[in-house]
């Protein structure tokens, strides 16, 4: 992929996209296999924070990319 320098590894400025899940979220309780649960019992709803290519794209549950209050204004 001729992208060596860029990905495998997480360290400043290397190309990474990262998801923070909380395994206090129910779907995780009680913890037996972080594997198992994840693959069959996430639904989004544990995810906190994900970053895509070095930036902040959901940020303890809110997008950071977006105005949130103004998009529900806009809806309503």
């Amino acid at each position: 992929m001729n992208m060596d320098g860029e990905i495998g590894a997480i360290r400043p400025g290397m190309k990474a996209d990262l998801v923070v899940i909380d395994f206090g979220d129910v779907s995780y309780q009680p913890l037996n296999s972080a594997e198992r649960q994840l693959v069959f019992s996430e639904t989004g709803r544990g995810v906190e924070t994900t970053i895509v290519d070095g930036r902040v794209i959901l940020r303890e549950r809110h997008i950071t990319t977006i105005d949130e209050a103004a998009l529900s204004d806009e809806l309503a």
